[in-house]
């Protein structure tokens, strides 16, 4: 454009995304990243989580 170079990038959205980083799971959440936390995580793969004595 006017003689300068331009880049395109062309992202595909994914929805739900999952990132694993330093044995943490994050998610997107519209516009923000949020680290899940463990009873997020169990319901999400459908396990029970024992959170011990109340």
């Amino acid at each position: 454009m006017d003689g300068k170079r331009v880049a395109v990038v062309r992202i595909k959205p994914t929805h739900g995304a999952r990132v694993l980083l330093d044995g943490k799971l994050f998610v997107r959440d519209l516009t923000t990243t949020v680290e899940l936390d463990p009873a997020t995580m169990a319901y999400l793969a459908n396990v029970e989580v024992d959170e011990g004595p109340k």
